[in-house]
């Protein structure tokens, strides 16, 4: 019965995802823009099988550019997961060095909710390769605290390819250690994105491999164990300062399987 519901929630999910895209189409956005701040708040919800709640929850994000040289990231997220209530706060900059470097570093931290980390730290280091510098390659590292005795660290190595036509491919590896019991896991991605900034963003992602670590609840972890996830989001522009953020996604592993939607409107101005 279960499994029945969670195929007509996907299949309803992804059926509204089309129609919005559909009907996102009759809308004119405007090509360029000269707006440097944007806010969007919205709201999530995931369904999960075998007997575990659903989980929900709402976000608010702040977009900021500084000058030339960087943009920085503020998020707000307040999310029920395991029947566990939590916040997050991240901030992150992304800072070009020259021409063909570039930085980005991302800080967390979280008040409540055992699934989150106390403490987050990713830093990547991207270069932009060839004359019109349409492949990017980047290498990463990252730190975990969790809330109990677990801590991870990982690297990553990941390529970007931007082609003539409105078509990037993203790819990625990532190695995790997980501390006790110096879990080793490896997880790869790859993404297709189709679009242009100011008008619509569609990026289809998916992601296999094993996780080092996962809580289900206080002192209930999951170590070392497959997973698969797919997502599908679209990004549109109704007017030149403003659109949506939607999507649905799609997460298996051989203790649940997940099913979830986000939505959320955001605003881009200007300041002075």
């Amino acid at each position: 019965m279960r499994a029945d519901q969670s195929k007509k929630w996907v299949y309803g999910a992804t059926t509204s995802f089309l129609l919005i895209l559909f009907f996102a189409g009759v809308a004119k956005a405007q090509v360029q823009s000269k707006n440097n701040t944007e806010v969007e708040a919205g709201m999530n919800y995931r369904h999960l099988t075998n007997s575990f709640p659903a989980w929900t929850g709402a976000y608010l994000r702040l977009i900021a550019k500084a000058g030339d040289r960087d943009t920085w990231y503020f998020e707000g997220l307040r999310q029920r997961e395991f029947n566990d209530t939590g916040t997050y706060f991240s901030a992150a900059d992304s800072h070009t060095i020259n021409d063909q470097w570039y930085w980005f570093t991302a800080v967390g931290g979280s008040s409540g909710g055992f699934y989150f980390p106390a403490v987050r730290v990713d830093s990547q280091l991207n270069k932009k390769w060839l004359a019109k510098r349409n492949i990017v390659t980047s290498v990463g590292a990252g730190y975990f605290k969790a809330k109990d005795a677990h801590r991870d660290s990982s690297m990553s190595l990941g390529a970007t390819y931007y082609f003539e036509a409105p078509w990037i491919v993203q790819g990625g590896v990532r190695w995790n250690r997980s501390m006790p019991g110096a879990v080793i896991s490896r997880s790869q991605f790859i993404a297709l994105s189709y679009g242009r900034e100011a008008q619509r963003l569609i990026v289809i992602r998916g992601e296999t491999g094993r996780e080092a670590y996962q809580a289900l609840a206080p002192g209930a972890v999951l170590v070392d164990f497959p997973s698969h996830a797919v997502s599908l989001s679209l990004k549109q522009w109704i007017g030149e300062a403003w659109g949506f953020n939607t999507g649905v996604e799609y997460y298996t592993s051989h203790v649940y399987q997940r099913t979830g939607a986000s939505f959320g409107i955001f605003k881009s101005f200007s300041r002075q």
